[in-house]
């Protein structure tokens, strides 16, 4: 469960980064809040340190976290150019290059009007004319050529700019789309199963023999939770004891759950020392009986 509720939170941070990240959709009144707030380019890509964090760096947060993993959402968002009078011609992510102010950053300092929009900017004489002076040779002149190469392929036409998700082929952003990216970054080598999870692991194994070595009951080897189940059953021990054994072993299992989900989705990993030791703090508070209804499912 909390795998779904944490890429649900990712895709939803993508989702409003999606819209936030290019100037095209300013105009919309919550994106202007967050740049009246936290500056034009919303803090995107920092990360705050603050106790207390708005929902926003909340949001900017998770993200790190992604972005941490190989996963930037910048990457698969582009500006299908219309009349490129509402995207920033040298800010936007409107070229498959990346950001012209970052691929020309010579000429990106000859610019009076860093602001300009693609379609302003084209229309003026020429593409030096709103430069404090004209290129001159050597690493100017060669991004002069390129970037002249490179604007003459663009081509306007009378509609308006569309900010488009490369994920889907219609270029409609959906949530359903990160979380499928999420899994396929996070968990190149598949899905894991329950069973691998709850029975074949080398931590499992190594917590169950501690558990069986404790309340001195002989290993076996166990693959699934019906097998598990008929070995609980044969095992010779008083009632009462043999429920405390069982919670005990569901106490494991939540645990390992716990430990396996933030190992995947969280920044700071827990160690195995602090693992064990969340263990027998646990059974010593008494949780095994009550997560017991919540695991069933899951493992079986």
């Amino acid at each position: 469960m909390k795998n779904a509720v944490k890429k649900f939170v990712y895709a939803t941070a993508t989702r409003q980064l999606f819209t936030l990240s290019t100037s095209s959709f300013a105009s919309i009144l919550w994106a202007s809040v967050i740049k009246a707030i936290h500056g034009v380019d919303g803090n995107i890509g920092k990360c705050s340190t603050t106790s207390n964090k708005s929902c926003w760096e909340n949001i900017l947060n998770e993200v790190k976290v992604l972005s941490n993993k190989d996963i930037d959402f910048l990457k698969y968002t582009r500006i299908r150019l219309g009349d490129g009078e509402s995207t920033v011609f040298w800010d936007d992510y409107w070229n498959e290059g990346g950001k012209l102010k970052d691929l020309f950053p010579r000429l990106y300092n000859l610019e009076t009007s860093k602001g300009i929009t693609i379609g302003r900017k084209l229309a003026q004489p020429n593409l030096i004319y709103s430069f404090r002076r004209t290129p001159r040779g050597g690493a100017e002149r060669v991004q002069m050529e390129e970037l002249e190469q490179l604007i003459n392929s663009v081509r306007l036409t009378p509609m308006a700019d569309i900010l488009i998700w490369t994920l889907d082929s219609a270029g409609i952003f959906s949530m359903a789309s990160v979380r499928t990216l999420i899994d396929n970054k996070m968990l190149r080598v598949g899905v894991e199963t329950s069973r691998h999870l709850f029975f074949e692991c080398g931590m499992v194994k190594q917590v169950s023999h501690l558990i069986n070595r404790w309340w001195d009951v002989p290993d076996m080897e166990i693959d699934s939770y019906d097998t598990w189940k008929t070995w609980l059953s044969i095992i010779c021990m008083h009632s009462t004891n043999k429920k405390m054994f069982e919670g005990v072993y569901y106490v494991m299992w939540w645990l390992i759950w716990n430990f396996r989900n933030k190992k995947i989705f969280e920044a700071k990993v827990i160690l195995k020392a602090i693992f064990l030791m969340m263990f027998y703090v646990n059974l010593f508070i008494g949780v095994g009986l009550d997560v017991k209804p919540r695991l069933v499912g899951t493992i079986g």
